[in-house]
């Protein structure tokens, strides 16, 4: 095996370990490497059935559908002020594409399966292995250096280092969405109630007047429940974090009432200033994708979808070239940027529309249906490249 390896891939979240997965299962010797000791605790855990739908395509669908991850048939949303309440189910989508169902999802449990998947195809993953400098100086590799000397090369450096953004960072290529400056809070909880047959692994959103919450059932019992909102405004709720999820929690009706008596099991985490875009997402030895090519916001559970997707992207513009020894041409990066901007461009219009108060006023309390609330389930899905879907074409969220 060559030093100088086909692709290094910085981080070893969905993004990277799912390109790991499909470079090396086309024979190229692929380095995946990753900061963290292991897959840790993250939100991003309610997957969208366009996102199963790609997990199958690699060969998961049983270990999907094992008993660790708990099936999701479709999405709540309800309006705090009155407890209007509306379900769109996946099923009822406008195309069947395979993808009617999705699964809640602990992230530990699910990277350390998307790692391993890629490891079985033969990728090499190294865990604690911080990149504080990448090298792009070369005409025929590129490099990565962490902070005590180590080096390692490659003719190809894809960075899927999430919110750590190493060569966004590096390269000056970030650019926060200051008109999405929220801030998340959340932890696990036990013995929340669920709605009985299907609609028990629901994703549920309740919108109030400080924020929106969400519910996330977990096949243990155990329910992911977050709060994000306005830094003013939460920051305003109590002096730790803790005070102020439990003051938000208290001073939202139907929220109270899901959180009453139940036994929370871990601290309550924080993530802030969590929404930017990049500049440009390739250059002609790197590439960009996931949560490191820019992240909209957790409301549509869109982050593990669109890193997924990317990675299937990428995957398709690396292989041909650099299995002939050559590297993807302009014409091959400005289409992979083009797609990617257009799934964030349609998700970042959905984005406005639900915090304008568009969504949940407009859609949810006139609970339409019809051939318009079968296309919105079928964003909803995470099928946002349908150019047939009509809100799609008539750029309703462009």
């Amino acid at each position: 095996m060559s030093d100088v390896a086909d692709v290094l891939v910085v981080g070893a979240g969905p993004a990277g370990a799912t390109l790991g997965y499909l470079l090396a299962s086309a024979g190229l010797d692929t380095v995946v490497v990753d900061r963290a000791d292991g897959p840790t605790v993250k939100v991003g855990e309610s997957l969208l059935p366009e996102g199963v739908r790609l997990c199958k395509k690699m060969g998961l669908a049983s270990e999907l559908a094992s008993g660790r991850f708990m099936p999701k048939h479709g999405a709540q949303f309800v309006l705090s002020s009155d407890g209007v309440r509306d379900r769109f189910v996946f099923a009822e989508a406008l195309r069947a594409s395979g993808a009617e169902i999705a699964y809640q999802v602990k992230r530990l449990d699910f990277d350390d399966m998307l790692v391993r998947h890629a490891e079985s195809a033969g990728a090499r993953v190294r865990w604690g292995f911080a990149v504080r400098e990448v090298d792009l100086g070369s005409e025929s590799e590129v490099g990565v250096r962490t902070a005590e000397g180590e080096h390692l090369r490659a003719r190809y450096l894809v960075d899927a280092s999430g919110q750590a953004h190493v060569l966004a960072r590096q390269l000056g290529l970030r650019q926060p969405m200051s008109e999405l400056r929220k801030v998340a809070m959340w932890s696990h909880f036990d013995g929340i109630p669920r709605d009985a047959g299907d609609a028990a692994g629901d994703i549920t959103v309740l919108w109030s007047e400080s924020g929106w919450f969400w519910l996330i059932p977990f096949p243990d019992g155990s329910t992911s429940v977050g709060v994000v909102g306005d830094p003013t405004v939460l920051d305003a709720a109590g002096g730790s974090d803790q005070e102020r999820f439990d003051t938000l929690s208290a001073a939202t009706p139907v929220h109270r009432e899901f959180l009453a008596g139940r036994r929370q099991l871990a601290p309550i985490r924080r993530h802030a200033d969590y929404s930017y875009r990049c500049g440009t997402t390739t250059g002609e030895r790197f590439l960009l994708i996931g949560d490191a090519s820019g992240f909209i916001d957790p409301i549509f559970s869109t982050g593990v979808f669109l890193a997924q997707s990317g990675a299937f992207r990428a995957a398709e513009m690396l292989v041909p070239p650099l299995s002939c020894g050559q590297l993807p041409d302009g014409e091959a990066r400005r289409a992979f940027e083009n797609h990617l901007n257009l799934g964030v461009r349609r998700y970042l219009g959905l984005v406005h529309r639900f915090y304008d108060g568009e969504f949940m006023n407009g859609v949810i309390r006139s609970r339409r249906r019809g051939q318009v609330r079968r296309a919105l389930t079928s964003v909803l899905s995470g099928d946002v490249y349908d150019e047939a879907n009509p809100l799609l074409r008539m750029g309703v969220f462009a």
